[in-house]
């Protein structure tokens, strides 16, 4: 059985393909950014009134890091907080998952692997016992 040395990111990104997850993450951050302003824009002690400020915003919530230095205070932008905080939630355990999935399947190859070598060794082992075993035999009847 043959080693397979795929590079770790070639690995990690074509059979489990998580860039699907990390642009979803990213489509979703910055659609965020530019709804949030439009929900901000006219509300009184709103601080989020640029792109700039609403990928930022975006950001901060999806990852949940929130520092609290912009916050939206219209009910649509609140709303938009609690989708970027549950999306955000569910897409980076999403990814941990994939890169714990990954890491379980090269232990459980290379396991499978020093396994089969080991039976590899054995049966080896055993034909060679045959052998000896017949030349007795053999040497016992003659």
């Amino acid at each position: 059985m043959s080693r397979n040395h795929k590079p770790f990111f070639h690995e990690l990104f074509g059979i489990y393909k998580i860039q699907r997850f990390l642009f979803m993450e990213l489509g979703l951050i910055l659609i965020a950014s530019a709804l949030t302003p439009f929900f901000e824009m006219q509300i009184a002690g709103s601080n989020i009134h640029t792109f700039a400020d609403g990928f930022w915003f975006s950001l901060v919530t999806v990852s949940s890091v929130g520092f609290g230095d912009f916050y939206p205070v219209s009910f649509g932008g609140r709303v938009l907080a609690t989708v970027l905080m549950f999306s955000g939630v569910a897409l980076y355990s999403t990814i941990v998952a994939l890169i714990g999935a990954f890491y379980a399947r090269r232990r459980s190859l290379r396991d499978t692997e020093k396994i089969y070598n080991e039976v590899e060794e054995i049966g080896k082992k055993v034909n060679q016992i045959e052998k000896k075993l017949e030349f007795l035999i053999k040497s016992k009847h003659e």
